[in-house]
């Protein structure tokens, strides 16, 4: 990847992925820009992108390590979850940790999460986007990590709390696995090209 400040790396590499990943209508012109680009991807791409001060390239190089499940850039998204301000990057940093699901990503995560609760009082109906995607690594490794956090949001039972909850959590599972299909491409893309190399294998 060339400059990556520059006008040209950020329409060819950012400007297809930072934003319409989130959004299901635009998800087939993603597929088609990630095919484009999927075997130019490297980990050298990924580090570039995250070491960038724009917050756009940033979550496009935790987008590209997600799909790639990339461990090894667990602690450098997690420091960037860290210090996230706002809903588009921590969201983009939390599917990447769930996507790891290491025991880093989940110390990430609860850190975070454990800061934000000891700033602001809990109260009822206001889910942190951390505990559903804590939610959803429980739900992976049958772990119980999201429930005392859950916990400090459902202090009476209440229907309608209960249908955001599931809502929410449809939600980010319907992105992750938009991430898990993307990385179907690269699976096909490497089958296809070891079929060429050995066409009688």
């Amino acid at each position: 990847m060339a400059d990556a400040s520059s006008d040209a790396v950020f329409d060819q590499w950012v400007k297809p992925f930072y934003l319409l990943q989130r959004n299901p209508k635009a998800r087939n012109d993603v597929q088609r820009s990630y095919a484009k680009l999927s075997p130019s991807i490297t980990p050298k791409t990924v580090d570039s992108l995250l070491e960038e001060s724009d917050w756009r390239f940033r979550i496009t190089g935790a987008f590209f390590a997600s799909i790639r499940s990339w461990s090894q850039f667990d602690k450098q998204i997690g420091d960037l979850l860290q210090s996230s301000s706002d809903s588009k990057t921590t969201n983009a940093y939390l599917h990447a940790l769930v996507r790891f699901n290491s025991s880093k990503s989940e110390t990430c995560i609860c850190s975070k999460l454990d800061s934000k609760m000891m700033r602001s009082k809990c109260i009822g109906g206001q889910f942190k986007p951390e505990t559903i995607a804590l939610a959803f690594i429980d739900a992976l490794n049958g772990s119980n990590l999201s429930t005392a956090y859950r916990d400090k949001v459902f202090l009476v039972d209440n229907s309608e709390l209960e249908e955001k909850w599931s809502a929410l959590l449809a939600r980010f599972e319907d992105q992750h696995r938009f991430i898990i299909e993307l990385a179907s491409l690269d699976r096909n893309h490497d089958h296809s090209n070891q079929r060429k190399k050995d066409p009688d294998g």
